[in-house]
């Protein structure tokens, strides 16, 4: 005869294998805050790495910043002497240096010829640019100084002793413009009068021819 003796009861394999839900929540619930934490720190490192750009950002904007103003400073200054240069060219240009033009008159001089006056006489007129004033007009800007034009003109009064004092004369106003030191300057050159000397006296010989040049100089331009 046979005996199976079994002290243990039958295992309930299905309930052994069961997890508990409070388990499972506490569970869930750690990890949810794990991962919250895990993103809030990413997030809170891309800031970090966001305002150290954007603070090397700001940097690099203040000292282009910087580069700029420091451009339109040196531009400022380079269109100060810019027009300080034009108007010292403009000065240059516009003064004549008589002391040469004199010496070179007088080197033309021919011996029979006496000089008795010079008088130089300047005007001043504005230019009239109608094509710059219709352009002005049409962009609407305000109104620009306006260009200025000195116009010299010289005087010479003599008198010729010679048998052939008209073409002396006539020589010496045809000479003039071609001097390289008149040259430049003289616009026009005009022989405007040739008369017989008024202050000739009877028995003093010959009584010689006077004579009228008008030179007239190109004229300067400048602006106010």
């Amino acid at each position: 005869m046979r005996y199976d003796l079994n002290f243990w009861e039958e295992p309930n394999w299905r309930r052994e294998s069961s997890v508990d839900p409070l388990f499972a929540v506490l569970v869930g619930g750690c990890l949810f805050i794990l991962l919250a934490l895990v993103l809030t720190a990413w997030l809170m490192v891309g800031l970090q790495v966001r305002k150290s750009e954007l603070g090397v950002l700001e940097l690099e904007v203040e000292e282009d910043t910087e580069a700029v103003e420091e451009v339109h400073r040196q531009m400022d200054c380079m269109r100060v002497w810019r027009e300080a240069l034009a108007e010292v060219d403009v000065r240059r240009r516009k003064r004549v240096v008589w002391s040469r033009q004199l010496n070179a008159l007088q080197s033309l001089v021919p011996d029979a010829i006496v000089l008795r006056r010079l008088s130089l006489s300047c005007t001043e007129v504005e230019e009239d640019d109608k094509k710059a004033s219709a352009a002005k007009s049409r962009s609407g800007k305000g109104k620009k100084p306006p260009t200025m034009l000195s116009n010299y003109e010289l005087r010479i009064q003599g008198v010729a002793h010679a048998t052939n004092a008209e073409a002396l004369i006539a020589t010496f106003s045809r000479v003039l413009p071609e001097h390289p030191e008149l040259a430049p300057h003289l616009d026009t050159v005009e022989l405007t009068s040739v008369t017989p000397d008024r202050k000739h006296r009877p028995g003093e010989g010959d009584p010689g021819k006077e004579f009228m040049i008008v030179c007239r100089y190109k004229p300067i331009k400048w602006s106010r």
